[in-house]
C-alpha cells in the first residue's frame, strides 16, 4: 500500500532504508529578507510574552520552568533566526572584516537582525499591553 502526496511516495520515505534521500528532496526554499526577519521577531514575541505572563502566575519547578523555556528557545528564537534572519547559507569566516564581500554579506546579516529586534520590541510592547488588559 502506497500513499502518494503530489510527486512523493509516502510509503517510500518511510519505510525505504534510504529514506533520508528522499527527505533532502524536499527542499525548503526559505530566503531570508527584511520582512521574514520581522516576521521571525514577532512570532518570537508573540510566543514568548504569553508565556511570561503565565509563569509569573504559576508555581513551577526550576526543572519544568528549566525544561519550557528550553521549548520556547527553541521554537520562537533558535530556529526562526536561523532560517529567517541569519540563513543557513551564511557561512563567515574568521577573517570576514578583510575579505569586501564577506563584509558585505555580514552586513546584511546584521540589517535583518535590527528588524528582527526591532520587530519583536514593537510587537512584544503591543501584545504585552493587549495581553495585560484582558489577563
Amino acid at each position: 500500500m502506497t500513499i502518494a502526496i503530489g510527486q512523493f511516495d509516502i510509503a517510500k520515505v518511510i519505510f525505504t532504508p534510504a529514506r533520508f534521500t528522499y527527505l533532502y528532496a524536499i527542499d525548503m526554499e526559505l530566503v531570508p529578507t527584511q520582512k521574514t526577519a520581522a516576521l521571525a521577531g514577532i512570532w518570537a514575541a508573540f510566543g514568548f510574552v504569553p508565556v511570561e505572563h503565565w509563569m509569573d502566575q504559576s508555581h513551577m519547578s526550576t526543572l519544568h520552568h528549566n525544561v519550557l523555556m528550553l521549548f520556547m528557545m527553541l521554537a520562537f528564537l533558535f530556529v526562526p533566526a536561523l532560517y529567517l534572519v541569519i540563513g543557513r547559507d551564511n557561512r563567515f569566516s574568521r577573517t570576514w572584516l578583510m575579505d569586501p564581500e564577506e563584509r558585505a554579506r555580514y552586513w546584511i546579516v546584521c540589517k535583518r537582525m535590527l528588524c528582527w529586534l526591532l520587530g519583536a520590541a514593537l510587537f512584544g510592547t503591543i501584545w504585552s499591553r493587549i495581553l495585560n488588559f484582558f489577563w
